[in-house]
């Protein structure tokens, strides 16, 4: 069976060990959940937000598992990430990103592929990042950056306190 919701869909889930505490809540112009896919598609400005980061696209899908969790997550059409995190705003674009799940809640893995930019500004300064594709591996049950792979015309400047540096 499919549901279609067709118009100015908002949502919250509540806070909870799995979301770190915060809650969440997701915005968009559709949404059609399909049970026999396990699988939910949420479109338009799609945005979903949790704290201070969101993540907005065209469209935002979610493969479900077996228990109805969410196990793969895809954000595309103009995908960007905006985090205002440690005193500075970081944004973060790509062509695509791709997530992969653990069952608890946490992400495992995330990839940007189709030119990945990004960009955090702080008051004393600006860093710059981009590549091809990035490959984000993440440390177990905390959603924090454990390893990064990037490939294809990889440019890092940092700009920090009147000093910069430059990686090609």
């Amino acid at each position: 069976s499919i549901v279609r919701v067709e118009h100015a869909v908002e949502f919250d889930l509540a806070a909870s060990e799995r979301t770190g505490g915060l809650p969440a809540t997701a915005r968009g112009s559709s949404l059609e959940v399909r049970t026999k896919d396990r699988a939910a598609v949420l479109e338009g400005t799609a945005t979903v937000r949790q704290g201070s980061r969101e993540l907005s696209a065209d469209r935002i899908s979610v493969e479900l598992d077996q228990n109805n969790r969410a196990r793969r997550a895809v954000a595309e059409g103009h995908p960007k990430i905006r985090a205002t995190e440690g005193g500075g705003k970081i944004t973060v674009t790509a062509g695509r990103f791709e997530a992969w799940l653990n069952p608890a809640g946490w992400v495992e893995r995330v990839i940007g592929d189709g030119g990945f930019t990004g960009t955090r500004q702080t008051a004393t300064g600006a860093d710059r990042f981009s590549a091809a594709r990035v490959e984000l591996a993440m440390l177990p049950q905390s959603n924090l950056l454990k390893d990064m792979t990037a490939s294809g015309g990889v440019t890092a400047e940092l700009q920090q306190a009147g000093a910069s540096q430059r990686l090609k």
